[in-house]
């Protein structure tokens, strides 16, 4: 298991199937590792086999430790600990965060995804940090309205763990988003469409790091 950073990065970068399965993802991603370095997560989320999520997985985490960032894998807590990833984000119906965080030791991250302000009130010691969202629409989950910042708010007010926004955040958002509580964003379209990803995810670092 790769030693975690010091802090936990504001900028998560998370994929999905279409990411992962677009030519030159893993050359992409080597580059947003490098524009982000330490100040950057890589959420490794891919309902591929075993072999090719663990193969991608073990390609990530060294170029991710190059560069000083965090790859984190997305529920399989298998793949995270056999690859040496940063840690690992649980969902619904995934692992129970004290199962995971027994796997993988204190040296790890464990996330969570909650989808309302009252579910942050569940997180036990084992949880780093939480997702909260989708704060604002997303093609990710076409037809759904956002739950809002006042959602993020009260989910950020209810408790003392670093809170994420996720679900639509682009960069004319992430400023809202902080100014509700939240330590940082997790974002998918808004870096992966750009016609360069990593140009995005330093803009991106910008506005948080100029928010700080």
């Amino acid at each position: 298991m790769s030693v975690r950073p010091g802090a936990l990065p504001r900028l998560h970068v998370v994929t999905d199937d279409e990411v992962v399965r677009a030519p030159g993802f893993v050359a992409r991603a080597g580059e947003i590792l490098r524009a982000g370095g330490p100040l950057v997560a890589l959420h490794l989320r891919h309902r591929g086999t075993g072999e090719r999520l663990y193969a991608l997985a073990a390609d990530l985490v060294a170029r991710a430790d190059h560069r000083a960032a965090a790859l984190i894998v997305s529920r399989r807590v298998d793949i995270a600990l056999a690859s040496g990833a940063a840690g690992v984000h649980l969902g619904r119906g995934a692992m129970p965060a004290a199962g995971a965080r027994a796997l993988l030791g204190d040296d790890a991250w464990v996330g969570l995804s909650v989808h309302g302000a009252a579910e942050v009130d569940g997180l036990d010691g084992a949880v780093d940090y939480a997702l909260v969202g989708a704060v604002f629409p997303t093609p990710t989950h076409p037809g759904r309205p956002g739950a809002g910042l006042e959602v993020l708010a009260r989910a950020a007010g209810r408790t003392a763990r670093p809170v994420l926004a996720i679900g639509g955040v682009d960069a004319r958002r992430v400023g809202a988003c902080l100014d509700a509580g939240a330590y940082g964003v997790a974002v998918l379209s808004a870096v992966w469409s750009a016609r360069r990803p990593e140009r995005r995810v330093g803009k991106l670092l910008e506005i948080l790091e100029g928010k700080a």
